[in-house]
């Protein structure tokens, strides 16, 4: 990958020497807001009684994270992110309670959720150094997100147009082997804006299972990654009113996946592209609106290779640079309208295309779509000037014509000056992704077409408050999940020719002798959650702190059984930073602790894992007075906690006995970088 980090190298030199000749330095960044109506989205949203978290490009930086998860594990309230084996890998995600396929994810408003496997995360090709903001929506957001945002929808937002001239480069390590390096540049010249930015992020990584943990046929034992990103964005403004603008992402990594036994290499090699059009018109005071075109790239190809057991240099070709992947592409088209001073009214269209495909697990070549006409009214009351209520609908139409109506309430009462109340429910909906409907191998797993998607109701009630220097929020909410998607088990009896296999071992549902087999039905025993989240936030001259707990009680309803696997049952975020003006200087700290979890490690056990603190403690120096050259600290995980972030399966050598193993979370890391603004 030495030409990537030349490549990477080679822009940032470009974007220092070519710059001042664009625009003239100004000392003053001045972000320039573009698309008013789908930028705004989410603090309108706020406005009438969403929860809405925001981390800021600053909160990225003064944290010393290098990807997009490490972010959200330490600075969003009421989320619980853990990932795998350390930096850019998949991870596990709870919000509010909701499992991983309840939130969606979005890349500047483009839909990144996995196409063929919706718990398949996509944070492990987005680093930190491309991000403006990442904006949290918190509870059912399926009137303006679409689907799978039962539980909320996290949007991040890259690097956005300047009109005076911005621009930033950085170089930096850390002592798991990792090397980074990023630059972005943004300005203006005559009707157009522009940005750039590119970064490559690599490392050996860190050791993803305990020494004991490891089978001797298993050599590759450190869990690295390689990736690099490059993006550009182009707008014009033909007037106030009237602009259009082009983005685009191209993404090219090498990722390990960690395995306990047989692996001597083992990594996905991807290449993604995002490209995405928008005009946005606004004609009158009253008037304004966006249409929007994207095309989502996403190919990734796996390559497996085995030792021999126990190894003797013989090495097993598993995979080969075998193929999976989506393409998925639609357009996005919101419009508003005042009617008058305290009434507006939202309406739009959200079409989405996707076909994918995958060689491992035999998904063949499937296409679906969706249809999705939505409208939301908006009120202000001119009476009671502290109440803003909003209500909404959409329908999803699929490929089957199957029709599925989604509807959306909220309100927000400023009581006083210092306290509020707001509520949200509303109901949402998943589709099947593509591996729940088509996969077909002979080993394990089935698909079953005739899967209806899931329903949600979601229910929020909150009270908070706020002074000059304090704020804080208590939240109660419910949701409820009918036609929930399971794998279920085909009976003994099922019929001759079925598909099955004989290495039970590998398969998560065994069936008799004969061997086993998975396929997937709509359950008619609901999900239910249950939970609180408590949140304060203090400021104090140069100190600012927030604390934050939540709690969730997440279950399938009348099982017997507890918690679903993988949601902690309490999660608690402290936050403090110190930023003097008068100093040259800044310190932080955060601080997680995650509660009781359970996992079901499929056909091993059911081990309990959880109950586990992690402290990062951040620096920052600043070498001159205009705060443009800095020199950043990270240690990662202060006290070298050793923690399970989930768990897998290993096998023993020469047998087919599995085994559970638990994935390391990072232990302790330093992180240094060096950034220079220009």
């Amino acid at each position: 990958m030495k030409y990537q980090l030349r490549a990477t190298a080679a822009l940032a030199t470009m974007m220092l020497v070519c710059s001042p000749a664009v625009a003239q330095t100004s000392p003053t960044d001045v972000v320039e807001v573009w698309g008013q109506l789908e930028e705004s989205l989410a603090t309108e949203l706020s406005d009438y009684g969403s929860r809405v978290e925001t981390v800021t490009a600053e909160d990225i930086k003064n944290g010393g994270f290098d990807d997009a998860s490490q972010a959200l594990q330490m600075k969003v309230p009421g989320l619980y992110i853990a990932p795998k084996n350390g930096a850019f890998d998949y991870v596990n995600v709870s919000l509010l309670g909701g499992r991983k396929q309840d939130v969606i994810w979005l890349l500047d408003g483009v839909r990144i959720s996995n196409r063929l496997y919706t718990t398949t995360t996509p944070l492990d090709t987005i680093p930190s150094h491309m991000i403006d903001k990442i904006e949290v929506l918190k509870g059912g957001q399926s009137l303006f997100y679409g689907t799978s945002a039962t539980s909320g929808a996290i949007n991040i937002v890259t690097r956005g147009f300047t009109r005076d001239h911005e621009g930033e480069f950085s170089l930096g390590t850390d002592t798991n082997d990792g090397r980074h390096i990023s630059a972005f540049d943004s300005g203006s010249f005559g009707n157009s804006s522009y940005v750039l930015f590119g970064s490559h992020d690599e490392a050996d990584g860190i050791k993803p299972y305990r020494d004991q943990d490891y089978q001797p046929s298993a050599t590759d034992r450190d869990r690295g990654y390689n990736v690099t990103t490059l993006g550009a964005k182009y707008g014009y403004e033909f007037s106030d009113a009237l602009k259009a603008s082009v983005n685009y992402i191209h993404t090219d990594a090498k990722l390990d996946f960690a395995a306990p036994s047989q692996v001597a290499t083992e990594f996905n090699k991807r290449v993604e592209d995002i490209l995405s059009t928008k005009i946005d018109w606004t004609p009158t005071d009253k008037l304004s609106f966006f249409v929007k075109g994207y095309y989502h790239w996403w190919t990734t190809h796996f390559t497996e290779i085995d030792n021999n057991e126990p190894p003797d240099g013989t090495l097993i070709v598993q995979d080969d640079n075998e193929f999976w992947g989506y393409k998925d592409y639609g357009v996005n088209l919101l419009g508003q309208y005042s009617l008058t001073p305290s009434l507006d009214v939202l309406g739009g269209l959200d079409y989405q295309n996707y076909n994918g495909r995958d060689q491992v697990f035999r998904i063949e070549k499937q296409t679906e779509y969706v249809t999705a006409p939505f409208a939301q009214v908006r009120y202000r009351a001119p009476v009671l000037k502290g109440l803003s209520l909003a209500v909404g609908v959409r329908t999803n139409i699929t490929k089957e014509d199957e029709t599925t109506t989604v509807w959306n309430t909220s309100g927000k009462l400023d009581i006083n000056d210092w306290l509020y109340a707001r509520t949200m429910a509303g109901t949402s909906f998943r589709l099947p992704d593509a591996y729940e409907l088509f996969v077909n191998d002979d080993c394990c797993e089935q698909g079953n077409p005739n899967l209806v998607g899931e329903k949600s109701e979601n229910y929020e009630l909150a009270l908070g408050g706020r002074l000059n220097w304090f704020t804080w929020e208590v939240t109660g909410f419910h949701r409820r999940i009918k036609d929930l998607i399971q794998i279920i088990e085909i009976p003994e009896d099922r019929p001759a020719g079925a598909p099955g296999h004989l290495d039970q071992a590998d398969c998560s549902i065994t069936v008799g002798p004969e061997g086993c087999y998975d396929t997937f039905d709509n359950n008619g025993t609901p999900v239910t959650t249950d939970g609180a989240e408590a949140f304060a936030a203090a400021v104090f001259g140069a100190f600012t702190a927030s604390a934050d707990w939540t709690h969730t009680d997440s279950k399938v309803k009348n099982s017997g059984i507890g918690q679903i696997p993988d949601i902690p049952k309490d999660t608690v975020k402290l936050q403090i930073d110190w930023a003097p003006d008068t100093l040259p200087v800044g310190l932080g700290a955060s601080v997680i602790y995650v509660g009781d979890t359970v996992t079901s490690v499929a056909g091993v056990a059911d081990p309990n894992y959880g109950d586990y603190t992690v402290v990062d403690l951040t620096g920052r120096w600043y070498l001159d007075s205009s705060r443009k050259q800095r020199i950043g600290l990270r240690i990662e995980n202060l006290f070298d906690e050793e923690y399970y972030s989930s768990y897998a399966r290993g096998r023993i050598d020469g047998t087919t006995t599995r085994y559970p193993v638990g994935n390391l979370g990072t232990g302790r890391t330093l992180h240094v970088d060096y950034t220079v603004g220009f």
